[in-house]
């Protein structure tokens, strides 16, 4: 990465990470296609829910007939990170218009706040809103262009996530993690390790009693506040459903931006929000190297934990985000071809 805040250069930015939208979005439309869902029904769930982890709980509630109340809560709780998230990209923005922040809020994700996160430690922690949109178009476009093209192939393509390409988006967030890392002069290296630690155990232990994606945020709420301390149904039903998610997963990340942009945030706000980036990349990290076994202790996700090691190294040794990601799908691609062929 450097300086540059263009357009173009939001472009360029964000193409490493594509990888992992084009493998979550095809396996997205596979599976959408599988439970017996249009391609249209696929297609307005990208283009108006716009939230990976969301979308697949939907497709899953749908197709058991839940109750429309209960789909939306579901989904509001996953997406309850992203207030944090708005929050803290939200301050970068605080003198554009009220019609950019929101329009910046609407097509927010993880992926989008990792990358902007990282982007500020090489511009003197500034953002500009023509980069931060460019990296959420090319983003949102890719997204819903894969899942429609997964729903499209359907049964005649093999899980992209067993090529690899599913783990492009941990990869991802490990080049990120450790690029924000070493490039955050405003935290220490020792303490946002420490930040990092306390992430994998409170996650570790957390995963026995709370649903992995509502953890992301509890982990993230904890962990800041200790570095402050430190430092299928009908049509109708169906399309009323995915447009009451799309609302409370737009509010979750147009309100901050709406809310701050004429507020003036006290010191203390400050400093927790500037623990929010590693935090929430360190727990999205983590979330990917156990499985969930509520009541239990998690067991551990050795495809994913093997193609780390290589990946992390990577990270050290590149910087560079496109060859971390690239590491990334290249080495569980081997690890699971090591396993199946074994």
């Amino acid at each position: 990465m450097n300086s540059e805040l263009t357009f173009k250069q939001g472009l360029r930015d964000t193409l490493p990470t594509v990888f992992g939208y084009i493998g979550i979005g095809l396996a997205f439309g596979m599976i959408g296609h599988a439970a017996n869902f249009s391609v249209l029904i696929v297609f307005l769930l990208s283009l108006i829910v716009y939230a990976g982890s969301a979308q697949f709980i939907m497709i899953t509630l749908l197709a058991d007939k839940s109750p429309i109340l209960s789909i939306i809560l579901s989904v509001f709780l996953v997406n309850s990170r992203m207030i944090l998230m708005s929050m803290t990209t939200a301050s970068y923005f605080k003198k554009e218009s009220l019609l950019k922040n929101i329009f910046l809020g609407t097509l927010l994700t993880d992926e989008s706040f990792a990358l902007g996160m990282n982007k500020q430690n090489y511009t003197g922690g500034k953002l500009s809103f023509p980069w931060f949109n460019a990296a959420n178009l090319l983003s949102y476009m890719v997204w819903n262009v894969a899942t429609v093209v997964g729903a499209l192939l359907g049964n005649l393509l093999t899980d992209p996530r067993k090529l690899g390409l599913g783990f492009a988006v941990i990869a991802m967030f490990i080049g990120l993690l450790y690029l924000q890392l070493i490039s955050d002069k405003s935290l220490g290296k020792l303490l946002q390790l420490i930040m990092i630690g306390i992430t994998f155990v409170l996650f570790y232990f957390g995963l026995m009693i709370i649903p992995s994606n509502l953890l992301v945020l509890f982990v993230t709420l904890i962990v800041c506040a200790v570095g402050v301390g430190l430092n299928v149904s009908s049509f109708e039903f169906t399309l009323l459903t995915i447009l009451g998610c799309g609302l409370v997963t737009w509010l979750s990340r147009v309100l901050p931006f709406i809310l701050l942009k004429k507020m003036t945030l006290s010191k203390l706000l400050v400093e927790y929000l500037s623990f929010v980036p590693i935090v929430i990349m360190s727990a999205l990290w983590v979330s990917n190297l156990f499985v969930q076994h509520l009541g239990h202790f998690p067991s551990v996700d050795w495809n994913n934990l093997w193609a780390s090691i290589p990946t992390v190294i990577a990270a050290i040794l590149t910087k560079n985000l496109l060859l971390i990601v690239l590491v990334g799908i290249v080495s569980l691609a081997i690890v699971q071809l090591v396993l199946y062929t074994g």
